[in-house]
């Protein structure tokens, strides 16, 4: 836990670096939308597997959103 916190903690060292991950955020939180809610996703991006694509989707966006906002633990309860 310990070496993710340290790591984390690299990452997001930098304002701008927290700004570039929250508008990666927010990005992914639309194109993430989108193709949730799409009836078909586009032919290059599926994996084979709805589950798999919601998994990886949903997975990729909790990711940067825990980045966006290292420093605050209740911020990151309300993500």
């Amino acid at each position: 836990m310990k070496a993710l916190r340290r790591i984390a903690t690299t990452i997001t060292a930098d304002h701008a670096v927290i700004r570039a991950w929250r508008v990666l955020t927010v990005l992914l939180a639309i194109a993430v939308g989108y193709l949730a809610l799409a009836p078909h996703p586009p032919p290059g991006i599926d994996m084979g597997w709805d589950k798999l694509n919601h998994a990886s989707a949903f997975t990729a966006l909790a990711f940067s959103a825990s980045l966006s906002c290292p420093g605050s633990r209740r911020a990151r309860l309300l993500l």
